[in-house]
């Protein structure tokens, strides 16, 4: 309850979130380090390293703080650039799947955060975006386009999961807030049913913490 009416139910500011996106960074880079030992262009590297980062700074910024609809879309567009940067920088020969793994689970990350802050139609464009851009990239390598979708498709159920929690867990809240009578969980701070149904992407204070505006 105290969560819900300081504006974070997801705790999101709170020390466990950082460690785990520190966590998933150093599996990132491992990971990536791992795979790619027979890449030798300074070029490819900065690309990959370029990547991360981009990645990174995202997380930690959907992690602090909520965003507004111009910077979700704007945030997706850079997802989409950062994980495209990655996945054009590895080479055709030697190239192995686990390679495009970390950019790409980097991608669904950002986009389970900015659905959780309160955007899930711009999550889902940015997760689509993503898998086109991969057909195309996977096309250009000679390897198909189900080789493009099939690197994509595990960011669909994430995304379909968090979507189904998220409003459950809202509207539990809107229903134990009209019950008690307490103002930090009401119906103003949770999603209209549009949101619910998945038709729009209002912003609300219980999970996002920012203002709410109810159509």
């Amino acid at each position: 309850m105290d969560k819900a009416m300081n504006g974070d139910l997801f705790d999101f500011g709170s020390a466990y979130v950082r460690r785990a996106l520190v966590g998933f960074a150093a599996v990132y880079v491992v990971v990536t380090i791992g795979t790619c030992t027979h890449i030798t262009s300074p070029l490819r590297w900065a690309g990959l390293l370029s990547a991360f980062v981009v990645l990174v700074l995202i997380a930690l910024r959907l992690q602090a703080a909520p965003c507004g609809l111009w910077c979700a879309w704007l945030l997706t567009a850079c997802v989409v650039a950062a994980v495209a940067l990655a996945w054009w920088s590895l080479p055709t020969d030697g190239y192995g799947v686990l390679q495009s793994g970390p950019a790409t689970v980097g991608g669904v990350v950002a986009f389970t955060l900015l659905m959780v802050r309160g955007h899930p139609v711009v999550a889902w464009c940015g997760a689509l975006t993503m898998s086109a851009v991969c057909v195309v990239w996977s096309v250009s390598r000679g390897d198909g386009v189900s080789a493009g979708l099939n690197t994509t498709l595990p960011a669909y159920p994430v995304l379909t999961s968090i979507f189904r929690e998220v409003a459950v867990v809202c509207w539990v809240a809107r229903v134990g807030g009209l019950r008690t009578g307490s103002p930090g969980v009401g119906r103003e701070r949770c999603p209209t049913r549009r949101w619910a149904s998945g038709f729009t992407a209002p912003r609300w204070n219980v999970l996002s913490g920012s203002e709410v505006r109810l159509a």
